[in-house]
Order: structure tokens, then sequence, then C-alpha cells
């Protein structure tokens, strides 16, 4: 039997995916940021400059995940106020995952999983990505 192990030696300075969406709150915006196995959510925070109105970001909340996350998408589920994050992890896994503001973590409230045979060899037969693609029919 053959395990995969995946360990960060130090913590992801890159970002590979970012959304803009409310996510911890329904009246703030957040920044969400995707690096490596690495979650971060920021808040804009306003600051007076000469005369302007600047915005600066604030890191509210960091997550590990397991597995890197291949892609990102932003969606709003029908009776919802905040958004939910759809992640692409590893080969064939779809997760969608909201905020859970009474223990400030995430709760995953779906988790997909294509592991046909067919779809076991992704890597080895394809050379792109998974991409989450959303489209709405109005």
């Amino acid at each position: 039997m053959v395990f995969g192990v995946y360990r960060n030696n130090h913590p992801a300075t890159a970002v590979d995916h970012c959304c803009h969406c409310y996510f911890i709150n329904s009246n703030e915006p957040n920044l969400v940021v995707a690096g490596g196995s690495y979650l971060r959510i920021f808040r804009y925070v306003p600051m007076q400059e000469e005369g302007q109105i600047k915005h600066r970001l604030e890191q509210v909340l960091c997550y590990n995940l397991f597995g890197v996350v291949n892609s990102m998408a932003v969606a709003m589920y029908p009776g919802n106020r905040r958004h939910s994050l759809l992640l692409a992890v590893g080969e064939a896994q779809l997760a969608v995952v909201d905020y859970e503001p009474s223990s400030h973590t995430l709760k995953t409230k779906m988790l997909y999983n294509y592991e046909q045979d067919d779809q076991r060899t992704m890597f080895l037969q394809q050379t792109f990505l998974p991409q989450v693609i959303i489209k709405f029919n109005i």
C-alpha cells in the first residue's frame, strides 16, 4: 500500500488564487487568498491619508488546509447571507466551505470526490490543473 505524504516546511509566500467576496460578514467585503495549502482572509481597513481615504489590508484569519488549492471560486447559495468558497484540491476533489462565526473555523458544506478509475491518472494524461468555473443562467 502506498501513502502520499505532504508537508510544508515553510508557509507559502506566493499567491496562487484570490477573490473578493463577503465571506466572514455580509456587510464587510473580504479578500480571500490561497497560496499552497494556506487560505488567508483579509479585510479592508479605511485610512485617512492626506485628505484621501485609502484602504489597507488586515489579515483576519489563516487556515492550513489538507492539500494544495488548485482552483478557487465564490458562490452564494440561496438562503445564505455570506458567500461560500469552492476549492478544487488534489486531483479530483471539490470542497464547498463556509465560515462558522461561532467557532471561527471553516465548515465543509459539501465534499465531492471524482475518483473513478479513468480519472485517477489525470495528471499522467493531462497537463492542466482542475479549474472551478461557475456559470449562471438568468
